[in-house]
């Protein structure tokens, strides 16, 4: 690293005083008092869900991870996820990542270029596998009127591959959390839908009024 201002001693003769540029000098008496504030520690409480090997020490094999808002804005949230991840990459364990949030920055472990160089999307579904290439990425984009797909959740070792129904899953969350009496269908969505796809589920909601 590169100093941008370098500070020495020098050596004055004896009996001759320094001469300070005008302005430019100031004691320590003479110096602004600055404010102070002191950082609290936050608690970051980040929801996910592991598989283990039962026989094994009960090592993680999969994380399943699912995207809050907090994961995708500038904080704590969003760097307590980064961390995670790369930790989780750096491991043995398969990483299973859920984005169903139209909101906020792309968090993914797989780029977000790559991904929408392939499809267009309004949620993605990534998923890293720790055998063969961690660059390598299975993924399953989806637009808002398009059902959320059942995937693939890889295990350890020869195991098969287990199904895992997004959908089934949102609506037994939704139904279980009585969620249709707390949500204000009135209000617009946030981010706002296009205009088409506001008409669509302006249409779906009469179906189901």
């Amino acid at each position: 690293m590169a100093p941008d201002i370098w500070i020495r001693a020098s050596s004055i003769p004896q009996g001759r005083k320094p001469t300070p540029a005008s302005g430019a000098v100031a004691t320590l008496a003479d110096v602004d008092e600055p404010l102070v504030a002191d950082l609290e520690a936050i608690e970051i409480d980040e929801s996910y869900i592991e598989i283990r090997a039962l026989h094994s020490g009960k090592d993680v094999v999969t994380v399943i991870e699912v995207v809050s808002p907090s994961n995708k804005h500038a904080g704590p949230g969003r760097d307590s996820y980064l961390a995670k991840q790369q930790e989780v990459l750096a491991s043995t364990a398969h990483l299973v990542e859920i984005d169903l949030l139209r909101a906020g920055q792309h968090v993914l472990a797989m780029p977000e270029w790559l991904a929408r160089s392939r499809a267009s999307y309004d949620y993605l579904v990534s998923m890293n596998r720790s055998v063969g290439h961690r660059d390598r990425f299975q993924f399953y984009p989806r637009r808002l009127r398009e059902r959320l797909p059942r995937i693939r959740v890889p295990l350890a070792g020869d195991d098969p591959d287990v199904p895992l129904d997004l959908q089934a899953g949102l609506a037994r969350v939704y139904e279980d959390g009585a969620y249709d009496e707390q949500i204000d269908y009135g209000k617009p969505c946030h981010p706002r839908l296009s205009s088409e796809d506001q008409a669509w589920a302006a249409e779906l909601l009469r179906g189901i009024a």
